[in-house]
């Protein structure tokens, strides 16, 4: 009867722990295929976010092709650019260093054309210097004739009208009283008193050194006003300075 019982409890021990083996694997595979389930959810999930970045990283590398060319046709244009803009550098570079040398040229003529005057100017001088005691000679002469002519027609000897020889100009001057160094004129105190007339060429020195010439545009009776024919006078010319013809 004992044995009967302890086959029994053991029989009953042993269907327990079946059913309980049974009972964890039924719940082992039940969690299994859930956990199957998510993981395929999770992979056609991932699947198809790497479907949208790979469609997105197509788009992208053609977007990026599409720059890459852009690039390079934007390079291609910027090197003739520099090279168009290098020509112009070149070419100015080469006009303007012409036109350097043509001006030093010029300066050295006019230089040299100054020099000139000024020793002309000297000339001129020195021969009206030397017409002045002709001059006087002359007036005196011209005085003495009159002088017999008047009384050739008191006595009634002859009918003649009074003589008048015209001596050579003498040569006025005056002083610089204004500049404008904007637009390149002067005002001097030599007018139409002093027999100056517009378009009269005037000379402007200081020291007995010929600066340049200037040209009379507009008259007054004591005043006149003159161009300055050369930048570099406009510059140099202060008040005060001779102006003469």
């Amino acid at each position: 009867m004992t044995k009967l019982t302890i086959w029994h409890i053991l029989t009953a021990i042993v269907i327990l722990a079946l059913l309980a083996v049974a009972w964890y694997l039924f719940a082992l595979n039940k969690t299994t295929n859930t956990s199957n389930r998510q993981l395929t959810e999770q992979k056609r999930y991932v699947e198809r976010e790497l479907e949208e970045l790979y469609k997105e990283k197509k788009a992208l590398d053609a977007e990026f092709a599409g720059m890459k060319q852009e690039k390079e046709s934007l390079i291609s244009k910027v090197s003739d650019y520099e090279a168009k803009i290098e020509e112009i550098v070149s070419r100015n570079e080469t006009r303007m260093r012409d036109q350097e040398i043509e001006m030093s040229r010029l300066r050295a003529l006019l230089s040299q054309k100054e020099k000139e005057l000024s020793i002309k100017d000297a000339e001129i001088n020195s021969l009206r210097e030397a017409l002045r005691p002709t001059n006087d000679k002359i007036k005196e002469l011209t005085g003495k004739l009159n002088k017999v002519s008047k009384k050739l027609i008191k006595g009634g000897a002859v009918s003649l009208q009074p003589i008048t020889v015209t001596a050579a100009p003498s040569k006025v001057s005056g002083k610089v009283l204004e500049i404008n160094h904007d637009y390149g004129f002067l005002v001097a105190d030599i007018g139409a008193k002093a027999g100056i007339d517009k378009g009269d060429t005037l000379f402007v020195l200081r020291d007995n050194k010929l600066l340049g010439k200037v040209v009379v545009e507009k008259t007054d009776y004591e005043l006149c006003v003159a161009k300055m024919l050369y930048k570099s006078l406009a510059d140099e010319v202060k008040k005060g300075d001779l102006v003469c013809n």
